[in-house]
């Protein structure tokens, strides 16, 4: 694995800055790194997050959210219309929820074993930065600067060394999981209206998949269910994705 940091030097770089970092690098998978704050001084330990298609998994979360988009401004798929860039949202965002969350996992197991936490478990919210990058990214909030002991730790080596080594191992053992499996793994799906004369079968010669498939997924018992203006998901299959 290679790391490419957004920045070598203590300066504020735009949401839509950091994208064009990570797709003109080519980037796998995207981390956002940060020290938390909170009013309280006592609270400490690290979190992870990812991006929450609904609302915030915690009170805390939701702050933090709120303060960390605060500074950014969220962004479109630059250079694509709008049409295809809803439509590649569309595409990949679950698909993306899915392994950043598998991601999480990983590198929270390995935070666990040598610093501080502050959850226990993946946390979800709004974040913008993450909103905005089409491949598995998180959020990794190291510590309370607002905490005294921690603001310490955060100068320190010792600390720097283990944090950055457990979110290392984490990102390994993902990829050692993962890597030969095409998108981490997920699938991609798209949401078909179905259209009058519209047949399954049809559909899943089009979009190249089974029949049979196509019934699992949309739980469908019988050719009769299928209705016009009814909404059915479709995986695509590998040969459609590289031709988007």
């Amino acid at each position: 694995m290679r790391a490419v940091l957004t920045r070598d030097k203590d300066i504020f770089i735009p949401l839509g800055e950091r994208v064009k970092i990570a797709k003109s690098q080519d980037a796998d998978m995207f981390i956002s790194i940060h020290a938390d704050a909170f009013h309280d001084n006592s609270v400490r330990g690290g979190s992870v997050y990812i991006l929450s298609r609904g609302g915030a998994s915690s009170v805390m979360a939701r702050l933090l959210a709120k303060s960390e988009n605060a500074s950014l401004q969220d962004v479109q798929l630059k250079g694509r219309d709008d049409d295809v860039a809803f439509a590649l949202s569309d595409l990949t965002r679950e698909a993306n929820i899915r392994a950043s969350r598998k991601l999480a996992h990983t590198v929270l197991n390995e935070m666990q074993k040598k610093v501080k936490m502050h959850k226990h478990s993946v946390q979800s919210a709004k974040f913008a930065v993450l909103k905005s990058i089409d491949m598995p990214s998180l959020l990794v909030e190291t510590a309370f600067i607002s905490n005294p002991h921690e603001a310490r730790n955060l100068m320190n080596k010792t600390f720097q060394t283990k944090m950055a080594s457990a979110i290392t191992s984490g990102l390994t053992k993902f990829v050692a999981r993962n890597v030969n499996k095409p998108r981490w793994g997920e699938s991609l799906y798209v949401h078909y209206k179905v259209q009058k004369g519209d047949t399954l079968s049809q559909i899943a010669a089009n979009y190249q998949v089974s029949t049979k498939s196509l019934k699992k997924i949309n739980n469908i018992k019988n050719a009769n269910e299928l209705y016009v203006g009814k909404k059915v998901k479709i995986p695509l299959s590998e040969k459609i994705v590289a031709g988007l």
